[in-house]
């Protein structure tokens, strides 16, 4: 045969073997944990099998522990020697009973933490990368800050559709507003730091008195901060419930750490409106917008 008509035969079975190893790598933590505890319900089976016969070895050493007893031609000495013959006589025969079962489960034990070794190296991984791009989205944050002047940037993070009188930094560092330029930002994204604060996502903290909210807001936020300094560090969760809101995945690994970024607790409030067609209460249509300055990433940091 044709070496290039075998090469090209070969080929697709070659690139067919490669997606199937790729493919059980992707799912190696699965195929370890579940062979884990197949194997474990086996060692169990055959340590039950094994205990039928448990009687019968233990009857035979004491039946053997007991005609030795008996014997009295044997000296005291001799008589202890033979019974620790038949004490590891009979260790072994435990040994090749339960051998079985205790290479199961041995097995079962070493597929189970090896899926869980395996889990725990892509966990680092993403956690080491989810903490290289918040620090390069900080940096990006930061030089957009220094171009169009830190309020803009705020309000651009914060999903503002526009902003007027647009601020930047010359080379003196003095600070200009060019008038005729303007950011517009259509369909904004919102971001997972971002929170609506009304009677609908909170019932249990909001209330209808403003100066009761602002103060209640306000306290919050300085628990927050005394936290983060004696602390060094909170948790986004940790503030969504001290204000009543519902937790988020983002926030079980996200918040403030002292020494890294502001080093304070800003909720970033906002008042605004939302539209509600069964309430006609401006009460019930009151909301204030939180957008959370994190600083990111910070559960690999404790």
């Amino acid at each position: 045969m044709n070496i290039s008509k075998l090469t090209n035969l070969t080929t697709p079975a070659i690139n067919a073997a490669k997606r199937v190893i790729f493919k059980a790598k992707k799912v190696s933590p699965e195929i370890l944990l579940a062979g884990g505890i197949i194997i474990g319900g086996a060692a169990i089976i055959s340590a039950c099998n094994a205990s039928r016969h448990l009687d019968e070895v233990l009857d035979e050493a004491k039946d053997e522990l007991d005609i030795l007893e008996e014997t009295e031609v044997f000296e005291g000495t001799t008589k202890k020697r033979e019974a620790l013959k038949i004490y590891a006589n009979t260790s072994l025969s435990l040994l090749r009973l339960y051998g079985p079962s205790i290479g199961l489960t041995v097995s079962s034990v070493a597929l189970i933490m090896g899926s869980h070794g395996i889990l725990r190296k892509r966990y680092i991984g993403v956690a080491a990368t989810a903490n290289a791009l918040n620090e390069a989205f900080t940096d990006y944050r930061q030089r957009v800050a220094n171009l169009i002047g830190e309020d803009a940037e705020k309000i651009l993070a914060m999903g503002g559709e526009q902003i007027k009188n647009v601020k930047t930094t010359d080379e003196n560092g003095e600070v200009q507003t060019l008038k005729d330029k303007s950011i517009v930002i259509k369909n904004p994204s919102k971001s997972p730091y971002e929170f609506d604060f009304n009677c609908f996502t909170a019932p249990d903290t909001w209330s209808d008195n403003p100066t009761y909210i602002m103060c209640f807001l306000k306290a919050q936020q300085n628990f927050a901060n005394d936290l983060l300094n004696s602390r060094g560090h909170i948790f986004l969760n940790e503030v969504l419930d001290m204000l009543g809101l519902e937790r988020t995945p983002e926030g079980a690994v996200t918040g403030w750490f002292k020494g890294v970024g502001d080093n304070y607790v800003d909720f970033g409030m906002t008042e605004s409106y939302f539209p509600d067609f069964q309430l006609d209460t401006d009460l019930c249509k009151k909301n204030i917008h939180f957008n959370f300055n994190v600083d990111g990433l910070i559960y690999d940091m404790i």
